[in-house]
């Protein structure tokens, strides 16, 4: 019998496993999906409008089911690994079959919720950001492309999913046309996105190498990668701060500057702890704390238009 056949009872508390909406991921999950509207907040042209629900609840499912594909298509990895076990037992009680039931219904969903914001606003592009973040998630877990298992290419395409597509969806929602010093702060967050996937996967190296996983971490090594998490996340840094500039103003440029430089020192100094370290669970480059304190950022990244 399969190990994901399905058959073992599961619970609730299963599906939020897989789904990954564990403290604090939640929080980041509601910044990625909410950050666009935010900083769409000062322009003249924006207000309140019932379709910016719909779209940031699209947002949301959007980013959750590829959760779920990605629990069902690691389910090995994650066995393999320290502290994803409890991901990989959750997902053999649910069994593949529950799990790709679950993502199609939340797919379905992410894109219903896009047309019908799209129809009532006249703004098609949100349908076509939708599409977009749903294609990537499928395309970066499942086969025959997953792109999760193609090097530095799988990190950028989760960058571009979590930290631009859904970004652009609320802020287009919230105003007729996204300005360009929009398209840079989005560009910025998926640098940062990009980041974090390539900060995040150096304690996977190992299980990910046995299960044939093709990560940077695996490619180039852990070295490698945790320098490009630090360059990608400078380079995120700079975009974010210029277009806050751009379209803010000084004083919440300056404020992004704050954030986005602790951050980056935070990893800064964790990089020179070395490669010992960085392989170490629960007191690695995952531990608790170290996500804590990003998604805290991401918070403090979203209030960065209250300053304005």
């Amino acid at each position: 019998m399969s190990p994901l056949t399905g058959h073992a009872a599961w619970g609730w508390s299963d599906l939020l496993r897989c789904h990954r909406l564990e403290n604090p991921l939640l929080l980041q999950y509601v910044c990625y999906a909410t950050w666009g509207a935010g900083y769409a907040a000062l322009d003249p042209r924006s207000g309140p409008d019932g379709s910016l629900v719909l779209v940031v609840v699209a947002n949301l499912l959007g980013i959750v089911a590829g959760n779920l594909l990605n629990s069902g298509a690691d389910v090995d990895t994650d066995a393999a690994g320290g502290d994803k076990r409890h991901i990989a037992h959750a997902a053999r009680r649910l069994g593949r079959r529950r799990l790709s039931r679950w993502a199609a219904v939340e797919i379905a969903g992410c894109l219903g919720l896009a047309a019908w914001a799209a129809v009532s606003t006249g703004k098609p592009l949100l349908v076509l950001i939708a599409a977009l973040l749903v294609a990537g998630q499928v395309a970066y877990n499942l086969e025959p492309l997953r792109l999760k298992r193609r090097g530095l290419v799988g990190q950028i395409a989760l960058g571009v999913q979590l930290g631009a597509l859904p970004f652009l969806m609320t802020h287009h929602a919230a105003v007729p046309e996204v300005a360009g010093w929009a398209l840079v702060v989005a560009a910025g967050f998926a640098a940062q996105a990009v980041s974090r996937a390539l900060w995040w996967s150096v304690p996977d190296v190992g299980a990910d190498r046995v299960t044939g996983i093709i990560t940077p971490a695996v490619l180039r090594g852990t070295s490698w990668t945790v320098g490009a998490a630090v360059w990608a996340n400078a380079l995120g840094a700079v975009l974010v701060v210029a277009g806050v500039w751009a379209g803010l103003g000084a004083v919440p440029a300056l404020v992004a500057a704050a954030v986005c430089g602790l951050v980056l020192v935070d990893q800064v100094l964790l990089r020179s702890s070395g490669p010992r370290l960085w392989s170490m669970m629960p007191t690695g480059l995952r531990r608790p704390g170290n996500m804590v304190r990003a998604v805290l950022a991401n918070v403090a990244l979203a209030a960065v238009p209250l300053v304005a």
